[in-house]
């Protein structure tokens, strides 16, 4: 038995953090790496992607009748089991009831809070024109680096950009519904402020260009006094005029290893902080000590450095409204919600939701919620584009295959 599910089920990579994660060569930057090898390949066409179907056998939970009322709507068993399949690659290999039992709240809220914005909506009558929507789209768009990058993400999900505007409607729908019904404006005051307390987030940030030998530690501390004893040794060889690239591929524990230990460029204030102080203020060339950070032991060389490029509030005018007014909307979300929720009569129907398999796991899985939610990558204005992102910089996200893993 199957339920058929939408064409967009794939979930976007977090690309945005590609740098974060290969700086501090963490136990998931290998497959991260391959991600952004991947953006150097072009991307030329997008796939279409088949309508898969639900297997209700393989869910670890599923629906066998209606799961809530949401003033007198009903949410089926269709719609449940279809956001259980959406959402199924978050749930570990193994789970425990407990974990279980948390993860079917998360759905059936995410359910619930979704009835709820579409029945304001369709009341309200809220119309967004198409010149609206390109707009929404065209932001949306430009807080990809490049094209390849956005072709990476089309291709991950199987989307054109049709699809893409069609899926974001909704969100602009909500956010202008919220604008007007709070009365929210951006005012100069706000802009300026907004501009001087996130300052740090324009133009170019400072860049050194990293090559590094990590040789790791347990989070526990476990393995400290051996990894001290082989990156001293790597130091050693390192000083009587070894290659570092040889010395690297030897020593270095982590995917930068099969590079001779190049990380490449790293923006300023992204590594751990003894390693950013390092990066930044090493003289070009020479060596750092051995340095101890939450990863393990550290040895830096830096190749090159550029100088950061500061920009004006008026050159960077459109972003800073942008995000001050994705933040106001982000701040008045949850009281919508709240207001929604006091109005209607809400029935949860536990009893139809049938627990199949549980095993076990420390802890429950992140599941998004229908809430404003960080898009990917940040623009920078002037600057271009920097991974990362800002809390001003927040997209609704009704469909819950556009939001990023976290």
């Amino acid at each position: 038995m199957g339920v058929p599910v939408p064409n967009v089920v794939k979930i976007l990579l977090a690309l945005s953090l590609a740098v974060v994660v290969i700086a501090c060569d963490s136990d998931d930057e290998e497959a991260t790496e391959e991600a952004s090898v991947e953006q150097e390949e072009t991307v030329e066409e997008v796939p279409e992607v088949a309508q898969p179907e639900v297997d209700l056998d393989e869910l670890p939970f599923r629906a066998t009748g209606p799961v809530a009322r949401v003033d007198g709507r009903e949410i089926t068993a269709d719609e449940f089991n279809q956001a259980v399949f959406e959402h199924v690659s978050r749930m570990p290999p193994q789970f425990s009831r407990q974990v279980t039992q948390a993860f079917v709240n998360q759905v059936l809220d995410f359910l619930i809070d979704r009835a709820l914005v579409d029945a304001v909506l369709e009341e309200a009558d809220i119309e967004v024109s198409d010149e609206e929507l390109e707009a929404a789209f065209a932001e949306f768009r430009s807080r990809f680096p490049d094209d390849q990058t956005f072709a990476m993400y089309q291709a991950q999900l199987g989307m054109t950009e049709e699809v893409i505007r069609d899926a974001m409607r909704p969100d602009v729908t909500l956010e202008k519904y919220l604008r007007d019904r709070y009365e929210l404006e951006v005012t100069d005051e706000e802009l300026t402020t907004y501009f001087e307390e996130n300052r740090e987030q324009f133009g170019e940030p400072p860049m050194a260009d990293v090559k590094q030998i990590v040789i790791r530690v347990e989070r526990d501390g476990s393995g400290e006094e051996e990894a001290r004893s082989k990156i001293e040794a790597a130091h050693r060889e390192l000083s009587e005029g070894a290659e570092f690239a040889q010395v690297a591929t030897e020593y270095s524990e982590g995917p930068t290893a099969a590079r001779g230990g190049e990380l490449g460029p790293v923006p300023q204030g992204v590594l751990p902080d003894a390693l950013d102080e390092a990066a930044f203020s090493l003289p070009i060339g020479e060596l750092s000590e051995p340095i101890r950070s939450p990863f393990g032991y550290h040895i830096l060389q830096i190749s090159s450095r550029t100088e950061g490029q500061e920009v004006t509030l008026a050159e960077v005018r459109d972003e800073v409204a942008m995000r001050v007014r994705h933040r106001q909307t982000a701040e008045v979300f949850q009281r919508f919600m709240d207001e929604m929720k006091a109005e209607v009569e809400i029935e949860k129907i536990r009893d139809n939701i049938q627990v199949q398999a549980q095993a076990a796991t420390p802890e429950p899985p992140a599941m998004p919620r229908l809430e404003l939610t960080p898009p990917m990558g940040g623009s920078q204005g002037a600057g271009g584009s920097r991974p990362g992102g800002s809390e001003g910089e927040m997209q609704l996200r009704l469909d819950p295959n556009l939001v990023p893993q976290q």
